[in-house]
């Protein structure tokens, strides 16, 4: 009886094609960019009362501050969740 010799099976190498940027990157880019354009053109002084205090600041802080604390409730909330 004649032995066969068995060849190593090659992997073939997928192709690699050029990827986008997932839809979520691409509208949170978007919104980074209004964002900040509304920041930019809101520079104005404004009173803020918050509690027991008054303070005068940039309306854009006041935009930014709000922004960032409503980013953070989005991260912390949904861990609360059942």
């Amino acid at each position: 009886m004649e032995e066969r010799q068995v060849q190593p099976v090659q992997r073939v190498q997928p192709i690699r094609t050029r990827r986008s940027a997932p839809p979520r990157l691409i509208v949170l880019l978007v919104v980074l960019v209004l964002l900040g354009l509304f920041i930019w053109r809101n520079d104005e002084d404004v009173e803020v009362q918050f509690l027991f205090f008054d303070v005068t600041t940039a309306l854009a802080w006041v935009i930014g501050a709000s922004a960032l604390l409503g980013f953070l409730v989005g991260l912390v909330l949904p861990r609360f969740r059942r």
